[in-house]
Parts: structure tokens; sequence; C-alpha cells
């Protein structure tokens, strides 16, 4: 999970994606659900600040791969890189963790 920006800088009220077409909503990186965060904790050793940074950082991707599917600006390629492990497990851990 080295490649992910720090808590400090990765929770943000809005991301702008600019040649998306729009920006995610404030709403859904609001979005918090503690089971998984604390599932998150456990399971790969991290606070609570590593975890909710992690959380949102991942509302922030499938947000974008869902907005994708309408929009997406030329050139714009969606694959997980090393650099975004602490996304996929995020992921994967609220795979798990809600229905």
């Amino acid at each position: 999970m080295d490649g992910m920006p720090s808590p400090a800088t990765a929770v943000q009220p809005v991301c702008d994606l600019g040649g998306a077409g729009g920006t995610v909503p404030a709403a859904l990186l609001g979005l918090r659900h503690g089971g998984v965060i604390r599932r998150f904790m456990r399971d790969h050793g991290v606070d609570r600040a590593r975890a909710e940074a992690l959380f949102v950082e991942t509302l922030k991707w499938l947000w974008l791969a869902r907005r994708s599917r309408n929009v997406r600006p030329a050139g714009l390629v969606l694959s997980m890189h090393p650099e975004m492990l602490g996304i996929d497990e995020m992921w994967h851990a609220m795979l798990l963790f809600t229905r």
C-alpha cells in the first residue's frame, strides 16, 4: 500500500475529474461503512485514518469505473497497477463484508 496518498491528502470533499465530465459527488465521498473499515484495519494492520483514506480512494475508483461506461475521454484507460494495491484490497474487503 506504499503507493497510496497519505490520509491527509487522500480525503477530499470533491475529486475533479476534468475530462471525465464531472466530479465525484461529495455525498458519496462522505460515506463510511464502519464494519468494512474495522475489518480492513484488522486484516491489514493499518490505523483508522489509513483505512478511511483507502475507503474514500476506493469510492473514487468505483465512481470513475462506473462513470467511464457513459463518458470516456480519449486516452482514458482504467486498470489496476501495483501502486493501487490498497484500493484493490479495500474493494475486496467491501465485497467480502457487504451483500
